[in-house]
């Protein structure tokens, strides 16, 4: 439970995620929901990293991109059920 703006509680929706100095961890698994390969932080120190931002779920791998850029990560793309987020 927690106070949230009105228009933040259901930007899911419109295939938005909100995030408000949220762990990235966090953040990649409301990714992973709209997409079907399976993701791995391959760095723990990334995953524990907070982030801001506004991100369109209709394109999960750019909305990964978005969310790992600011610190160094990057999204591969493995196979099409396995994306790893390793940092440069």
């Amino acid at each position: 439970r927690g106070h949230r703006e009105g228009a933040k509680i259901a930007a899911w929706r419109n295939r938005q995620l909100i995030a408000d100095e949220e762990r990235i961890d966090a953040v990649v698994a409301e990714i992973a929901r709209w997409q079907s390969a399976r993701i791995v932080i391959a760095d723990w120190g990334l995953g524990a990293s907070r982030v801001s931002g506004l991100y369109d779920l209709s394109d999960p791998d750019a909305a990964l991109q978005a969310v790992v850029s600011p610190y160094g990560g990057r999204v591969r793309r493995v196979t099409p059920w396995l994306t790893v987020l390793p940092s440069v």
